[in-house]
């Protein structure tokens, strides 16, 4: 029984130091010029970061120990930053990662596991590999299609709206986005009155 708590507490602090990590990404300090004529609103960000990096990769740590469930999760969160910041190869690894660990843990068709098939076409939008960006974008959308209530249905549209401007099919791209924004619209209207 106490392995299975001590289980259980390194998983909470895994998941604490995940929250904390995302926590110094939204800081927003404000730009300052100091004397030298640096922006230190930048400058933080930069180390806001770089902890938000470390934290990550703690909380990785501690989830791989434990073999947590959310571990999957936590190499998304980390691949997205590291894409975010042009680290390519590290953020593909993380992706690799997060996509077998998250069929193994939740299946195929769970939000985290298509989350991550949306992110990783993206990623391949970004780094111009068109052929396998819109294999993930394909799949993600179909796999979002299979359950109508999936919220972002309208993210899957907008990635194939900027696949297809990116491959210059512009006609392609309008109707994609239009499907996108017209999803955004019906959602901001149920909401607004549900």
């Amino acid at each position: 029984m106490e392995r299975e708590q001590g289980t259980e507490e390194h998983a909470l602090i895994a998941t604490v130091i995940n929250n904390m990590a995302s926590s110094y990404l939204l800081l927003k300090d404000t730009p300052v010029i100091d004397k030298i004529g640096k922006i230190s609103g930048l400058n933080n960000r930069m180390k806001n970061i770089a902890r938000a990096l470390l934290l990550y990769k703690q909380a990785i740590n501690i989830s791989e120990k434990v073999n947590d469930k959310l571990v999957g999760i936590s190499y998304g969160t980390l691949a997205r930053l590291l894409r975010d910041t042009g680290n390519y190869e590290q953020s593909l690894e993380y992706y690799k990662k997060a996509l077998k660990k998250n069929k193994k843990i939740w299946g195929e068709n769970h939000p985290y596991t298509i989350n991550i098939y949306a992110d990783l076409g993206h990623f391949y939008i970004l780094t111009k590999n068109y052929k396998k960006a819109f294999f993930y974008i394909n799949k993600a959308l179909n796999l979002r299609k299979l359950s109508p209530s999936h919220q972002r249905i309208l993210e899957s549209y907008g990635h194939l709206g900027l696949y297809y401007f990116k491959i210059k099919k512009y006609d392609k791209s309008y109707k994609n986005f239009l499907k996108a924004f017209n999803l955004f619209s019906l959602k901001k209207i149920k909401l607004f009155f549900f």
